[in-house]
């Protein structure tokens, strides 16, 4: 067509990066979506040479010319405990390395992919980000698409569907749970087939398959102290868990609000008042009912409020006349969407009669079902209350009051009738919200109720508040072959004590076997108090066999041998394996190398990594050279253990170092040392470190160190700004940074002499 051009278009996302990297921010992921259903086919692909599969065109992009004759480490998820050895040679491709892992490691490009592990990363890379292979690199091969698997907690009925990929760590995985559903990292067990996970140990080590099922075993501490405001008027105070969810909170409540011998409170209001119709707030913010309110951060003394969805926003609010059982008429505000259980329970924030024991009579024909809605009420209507059932309760009519002390000044008042024991007095407390009530013993004057007496041969005084004491609670121990062994913990004896006990319980070792909690080895102080560790009330504790290696085969052309690690090995541990036993070609032992590095040290041995905070890390340096005032911020010098080691000049000379750029001439230009709060007069003395300028504000300069009347600053790390870095400047511009300090000094003949810094 005459006048019709194709204009050429550059490569989006292409470029070359640092360490054979390559940058391709627009390639397509092929594993953002689930494991495909159905069997899985030998090759998505027909036979003919025209249809060439689209991954064998990535993989023969790669450059092999820097490792040939050097051995590559190509790892299989299939078989985790086994390294294959190649060796590359001049005028070979990436694609030999594919066809030697079709024919005898089982990869299938339809539902495998290789992933690169160069040397000195932390993660492996897909192909696609990749350019050189570079000497050490390790060939990993991993599904191609992520595996569905289903979390289910069966404390709080939770079934959650999660994509996950199985090079994921177990701590990964519980941090993932813990972001989206609030679920506390520190109080969590993962349990596949009945086997614990470590935190430190990757998903794949586990066997983990799609459609797999994990449990979720949560520690509960009730521990956070929360006041929940009611529409009805009333405010309660409730001890719960972190884990705890919206819904578990609103059935605490409900449970208050009816008789002592209702049951099924759950299933009443789930009829009567569904949680759909209600709305649970943390200040404005709406919380989820089915996360734990972990995930809200909600601490210790935090006020939430519960409410209706008609009345929180106030749709079409009206009054309802109830004609009471005294013959007076009450007028309460609710919304015309309500159900008439929101009217009783307003009653019974008025009355305290239990809910389910109260009656609506419409006009005195019909009584009036809760779970309808309110709808219109015209003015010649009447609606009796009716207390009939009530008068036939027996904790409602003869029922004392007790006063029971929770704890922090919290107390709880229950009406039970003289003749019920004190077991079901405990089981009332557990069901209307009192936490593990039924294990805690009764004290009055100091003396411990027995469970079978009734509560008028044993409480005089009914006015002098109940305490309640936790002396033992059962601890669950899963032994060996899945054996669970009940135990009572006493809250007062030691850690050792406890061990001691579990030792004679299971009759198993600990020189064979290891403590396991919340996917760490407990290690807590044998000394301390039981209720102080991680054993908790109804904790789960695991005993593992304590392995000591762990066995990797080196496969090699036509024979093999056998390299052992220690289970928690460290980086010297690791290269004297290696390097002193010398079982692996000296060709691979970098690449075996940085792939036992990524095996083992991916995480550290707790699990967690703390970096500190870029303003923690900044201190404030002022000072008034001549006549103008300066402020700058710098970071704070490295104070690690191997750098307090170092002398005063090796530091001086590793500062200077890091803080000049990579064209700055060492030794030329030096910056000056700026101490906080150090005029300029003491700055021309020299530029001692020590002074007796007081500070301002009478505060200390974090990491300053203090020997009598002086205070020595330690030596800033001055930070250079690159080009366009947030700095308010062009980016084709260059910002730098030039400090000037002159000062006059007289010399030894009386004449004066110019220097500056």
């Amino acid at each position: 067509m005459a006048g019709f051009q194709i204009e050429q278009q550059p490569i989006q996302g292409w470029g070359t990066g640092h360490q054979g990297e390559r940058l391709f921010n627009t390639a397509p992921a092929y594993n953002n979506g689930p494991f495909p259903e159905g069997p899985i086919p030998e090759s998505i692909f027909g036979d003919s040479e025209d249809e060439r599969n689209p991954y064998d065109a990535i993989y023969g992009e790669l450059d092999l010319h820097r490792v040939y004759g050097q051995q590559l480490a190509i790892w299989t998820h299939k078989n985790p405990d086994t390294i294959c050895l190649f060796t590359p040679i001049a005028g070979d491709s990436f694609m030999t390395i594919v066809s030697y892992a079709r024919n005898s490691l089982e990869f299938n490009t339809a539902v495998d992919k290789m992933m690169v592990l160069l040397p000195g990363h932390k993660r492996p890379l897909d192909m696609e980000h990749v350019f050189i292979v570079k000497p050490g690199t390790a060939i990993l091969i991993v599904p191609l698409y992520d595996y569905m698997v289903t979390i289910e907690v069966k404390q709080l009925a939770h079934k959650i569907d999660m994509v996950v990929n199985i090079t994921m760590s177990v701590l990964e995985l519980k941090s993932r749970l813990q972001a989206e559903y609030g679920y506390p990292i520190d109080r969590m067990d993962l349990l596949y087939k009945d086997k614990p996970l470590e935190n430190t140990r990757f998903l794949f080590e586990y066997g983990l398959a799609h459609s797999s099922t994990l449990f979720v075993l949560l520690k509960v501490k009730n521990d956070i102290l929360v006041h929940v405001e009611t529409f009805w008027g009333k405010r309660y105070h409730l001890y719960i868990d972190s884990c705890t969810t919206a819904f578990g909170i609103i059935a605490s409540i409900l449970r208050r609000t009816v008789s002592h011998n209702a049951v099924d409170i759950v299933r009443l209001y789930e009829l009567f008042l569904p949680k759909h119709t209600l709305v649970l707030y943390l200040g404005s913010r709406v919380i989820d009912w089915d996360r734990c309110l972990g995930f809200y951060k909600i601490e210790s003394g935090s006020v939430l409020r519960m409410s209706t969805i008609g009345l929180a926003h106030e749709m079409d609010i009206r009054k309802v006349p109830i004609i009471l059982d005294t013959g007076d008429v009450q007028k309460l505000w609710v919304s015309k969407f309500d159900r008439w259980s929101t009217v009783v329970l307003k009653l019974h924030g008025m009355t305290g009669y239990p809910v389910n024991l109260m009656k609506l009579v419409f006009n005195d024909k019909f009584a009036i079902d809760f779970s309808d809605t309110i709808g219109s009420v015209s003015k010649t209507d009447t609606i009796h209350l009716d207390v009939e059932a009530i008068k036939r309760d027996d904790d409602f009519l003869y029922g004392i009051p007790l006063k029971f002390k929770i704890a922090k000044g919290i107390t709880e008042v229950l009406k039970v009738a003289p003749s019920r024991s004190i077991k079901s007095v405990k089981d009332t407390l557990e069901r209307i919200g009192v936490p593990n009530a039924t294990m805690y013993d009764f004290i009055v004057d100091g003396y411990s109720l027995p469970n079978n007496k009734r509560v008028v041969d044993v409480i005089d005084e009914y006015k002098v508040p109940i305490e309640l004491s936790l002396r033992q609670y059962p601890v669950f121990i899963h032994g060996h072959q899945n054996i669970i062994y009940k135990m009572l913990a006493y809250s007062k004896e030691t850690l050792a004590t406890f061990l001691m006990r579990v030792k004679m319980k299971t009759g198993l070792s600990f020189q064979d076997f290891l403590l396991l909690s919340c996917g760490t080895v407990l290690d807590d102080d044998e000394r301390l108090p039981v209720f102080s560790t991680r054993i908790t009330i109804k904790s789960s504790i695991f005993l593992i066999p304590r392995k000591q290696f762990r066995t990797f085969f080196v496969l090699y052309d036509d024979w093999m041998t056998k390299v052992r690690i220690p289970a928690h090995p460290k980086l010297q541990q690791i290269k004297d394996v290696l390097w002193k036993d010398r079982k692996v070609p000296e060709g691979g032992l970098a690449s075996i190398g940085n792939f036992m590095q990524w095996y083992f040290t991916a995480n550290s041995k707790d699990g967690t990594r703390k970096q500190t905070p870029l303003k923690e890390r900044m201190i404030v340096y002022e000072a008034n050279i001549g006549k103008k005032y300066l402020q700058m911020k710098v970071e704070q010098p490295n104070r690690s253990k191997h750098n307090r080691r170092l002398s005063r000049y090796q530091r001086g000379k590793k500062q200077r170092a890091v803080s000049q750029p990579a064209n700055h001439p060492t030794g030329q230009f030096k910056l000056p040392q700026i101490p906080r709060y150090m005029s300029a007069d003491a700055n021309r003395m020299g530029g001692h470190k020590a002074y007796n300028t007081r500070p301002r504000h009478g505060h200390r300069v974090k990491g300053e160190r203090q020997t009598g009347g002086l205070r020595s600053i330690p030596r800033p790390v001055y930070k250079y700004v690159e080009p366009g870095d947030q700095s308010g400047e062009p980016e084709d511009g260059e910002m730098v940074l030039c400090l000037r300090h002159d000062y006059t000094l007289k010399t030894s003949d009386g004449r004066r002499q110019s220097h500056f810094h």
